[in-house]
């Protein structure tokens, strides 16, 4: 039995990503993410993740489209998830899940793929603009996704594809 993955835990999950739960109202009513938003508990981010594997594909949009806001809209919050290790393994994790892949397979628009490789983006040309080493995050990035390819549940020249242009 897996935990079910509404929509109030993952407000409550971001809530607490940002700092931003302080009372039962505010966790009924939602938040507001803006430009200012920043990460302030990335202790947080592997369990939304991992429950982002349970949850059905429309949180899981929503959900990787606040995570795309909080990134593209700060160097902070971009620095903040670069410093949470196996980040790549939680996102190969997603795209290779079985839904996830029958959607793509299917020739359909697959907006949670796009977002997922849009997050691999910023935060690649992030680690290349604020350090000498982002070449690293390219080598850590394509180790994390070799036993992906190995299972081939992930093909590794269109994701290097993707993750490079």
């Amino acid at each position: 039995t897996t935990f079910p993955f509404r929509e109030r835990m993952q407000r409550l999950l971001l809530m607490v990503l940002v700092n931003q739960l302080k009372n039962e109202q505010s966790s009924k009513e939602g938040m507001q993410l803006s430009e200012d938003t920043r990460m302030r508990v990335p202790g947080v981010l592997p369990l939304i993740f991992k429950l982002l594997q349970v949850g059905d594909l429309v949180l899981r949009q929503h959900t990787l489209q606040d995570v795309y806001l909080l990134l593209s809209s700060s160097n902070a919050n971009r620095g903040v998830f670069c410093g949470c290790v196996g980040w790549q393994n939680w996102l190969f994790a997603l795209l290779a899940d079985p839904e996830n892949r029958a959607q793509a397979e299917s020739g359909s628009v697959n907006v949670v793929q796009d977002l997922i490789m849009n997050i691999f983006k910023v935060i690649t040309l992030h680690e290349f603009q604020e350090s000498k080493t982002g070449w690293k995050t390219i080598e850590r990035t394509l180790a994390y996704l070799h036993p992906y390819a190995l299972r081939a549940v992930i093909d590794p020249v269109v994701v290097t594809r993707r993750l490079l242009v």
